[in-house]
């Protein structure tokens, strides 16, 4: 009976680990993307501006 409770248990472990790790990789990429995202929409702004000055200019 004790080694029947115990079975999900083991067989959750694997299962909650990869849980983790997958959710842990979705959160990095996510974060990644949007700095990445942010990042080049910063840039693209700013490169705008500077040749809209130039062009101004």
């Amino acid at each position: 009976m004790m080694h029947g409770q115990a079975e999900p248990d083991a067989a959750a472990w694997p299962l909650l680990f990869a849980f983790g790790v997958f959710f842990l990789f979705a959160l990095l990429g996510l974060a990644g993307s949007t700095a990445l995202w942010l990042r080049r929409k910063w840039r693209t702004s700013r490169t705008l501006r500077s040749l809209g000055k130039t062009g101004k200019g």
